[in-house]
């Protein structure tokens, strides 16, 4: 009988899959610097690139909807500058009254 897999490792494995994509694809620019022959500069860049999608998939499949629908919405622009309780009206200037001196 298989034992069910603790959450806490799951939601960890899938964390460090992603840290690693993130390296792998941080070593394609690191490679670019590097003299090598450009066949092999080619073959590197392709490798790595190739790599650091399959453990970002998997990573992502790890986590769940959830976490990629959270962090999806935290790396979108258009919700930067929302509040919590919606988006964040600016600040009226109050209205400087005028009395008339007699």
């Amino acid at each position: 009988m298989l034992k069910r897999l603790n959450p806490k490792l799951i939601t960890i494995s899938g964390i460090v899959l992603i840290g690693i994509s993130i390296i792998l694809f941080l070593l394609i620019f690191v490679i670019s610097f590097i003299t090598l022959p450009l066949a092999k500069k080619g073959m590197c860049i392709s490798v790595l690139f190739i790599s650091g999608e399959i453990t970002w998939w998997l990573g992502i499949v790890l986590l769940g909807k959830q976490v990629y629908e959270k962090y999806k919405k935290y790396f979108n622009p258009k919700t930067w500058f929302e509040s919590k309780k919606g988006v964040i009206e600016p600040v009226e200037k109050e209205s400087i009254k005028s009395e008339k001196v007699e």
